[in-house]
Formats: structure tokens, sequence, C-alpha cells
């Protein structure tokens, strides 16, 4: 059975990836904010999802099984430079998305990050403490707490590696530049 997918952060290295990996299984509405992109077989749409009436609008014309939450400000430093944008961006539209779903039975997976945690001991647990160090690993938990306002939710505490498709610098380019 073909479900209806939204994944936002299609621009990204997580929703990029997705999308490819999705395309010939299911019908796919892919979101980006600055960064447009074109993938072959998927629908791919400018939204800023800080804006509730963005979202509604998107969910009344694309009404996914469903959502992958990808959108993020992952970058550590500018997180630290700008924690409005972080705020925004990693919280802000997490809101957005719960309080349009609210009374549906859109299923919502909001990709999160391990930042949550202090990252001293390692090993950690889904229902152990959480201690974020910086405002990525902060906003990131703000938004897990809005995400928890949905049901169906998973929450993914993730740390994401590897090269991206399009053209922008992952993290492990970024890693290769800087030696």
């Amino acid at each position: 059975m073909k479900l209806k997918m939204l994944i936002t952060g299609v621009s990204g290295l997580l929703g990029n990836n997705l999308a490819y990996y999705f395309n010939s299984r299911h019908e796919i509405l892919g979101l980006y904010f600055s960064n447009p992109i074109m993938i072959s077989g998927i629908q791919t749409e400018q939204c800023d999802l800080t804006l509730k009436e963005n979202v509604s609008a998107i969910l009344t014309h694309f009404v996914p099984d469903v959502i992958i939450h990808c959108t993020s400000l992952a970058n550590i430093d500018q997180c630290e430079k700008d924690p409005e944008l972080a705020q925004r961006l990693n919280m802000h539209t997490t809101q957005s998305i719960v309080d349009t779903l609210q009374g549906s039975d859109t299923r919502l997976v909001y990709i999160s990050t391990d930042a949550v945690y202090d990252g001293d001991k390692g090993e950690f647990s889904e229902t152990g403490p959480t201690f974020p160090k910086n405002n990525y690993g902060k906003t990131k938990l703000e938004g897990e707490k809005e995400a928890l306002r949905h049901d169906p939710v998973l929450v993914l505490r993730t740390n994401i590696f590897g090269w991206n498709i399009q053209n922008k610098q992952s993290l492990g380019e970024w890693i290769l530049d800087e030696l």
C-alpha cells in the first residue's frame, strides 16, 4: 500500500536521502525553506513551517499518512550565534505542525538528536535524564516536547552522518575540509 508521506527539510541530508529511498514506494511531498531541490518523481514545495497558516494550507491539499519532520537548524555554531533562529526552526516548526494536526491520526516522526544528552557518559536511555549543553540540543529537546503532544508520534534521537546528495556540505564534508 502506497502511503502519502510529507518530508520536511527535504533539501537537508536526512530528508533528501529519505525522499530518494521512499520515492518508488510512496507518494511524497517534500518541503524545503531556502534551498530549492528537484528530485525526479517527487513533488517539492517551498514552505515556511514556522507559520501555522502555511502548515495548514499544505495539509489541506496534501493529507499525509505520515510526516517525517527533518527540518532543523543543525549547525551548532549558528544555533549559538542566533538562538532565536534555532528556536524558530527546531521548536516552532514542530509546534506549528502539531497544532495543525490536532485531532488527526497522521503519524508524526520527529527527528531529534543525541545532543539532548550531556554527552559525558554515553549509553543513554530514552527514559533517562536529558541535559543539553548547547542551544541546538536545547531547542531540539523543546521540539521533542512539542512533538509528544501529538499521538501517534515517534521521536528519534540520533546523530546523522553521511554525504549529502545535493549541492550542500554535509558534516562529513565539513570535517574533511577542516583537516
